[in-house]
């Protein structure tokens, strides 16, 4: 399925996370954490969340690449 995904992604042309923030170094990491908190599907979410589980999430999802 994961597989799918990444290739609707292509095929519509939607950025990937690597090409919004490079690496977890990188300066707009923490930009992107703050962001994603104050997004509307964020303030709408019925779970909580915080920018601490912002990075928690972008890290794992670095690391499972």
């Amino acid at each position: 399925a994961a597989r799918e995904v990444e290739k609707l992604m292509d095929d519509i042309h939607l950025p990937s996370l690597g090409q919004y923030v490079p690496s977890l170094e990188d300066e707009k990491f923490e930009e992107f954490c703050k962001t994603a908190v104050r997004e509307k599907c964020s303030i709408i979410n019925p779970r909580p969340i915080t920018e601490k589980i912002v990075r928690e999430l972008i890290t794992k999802a670095y690391n499972r690449k």
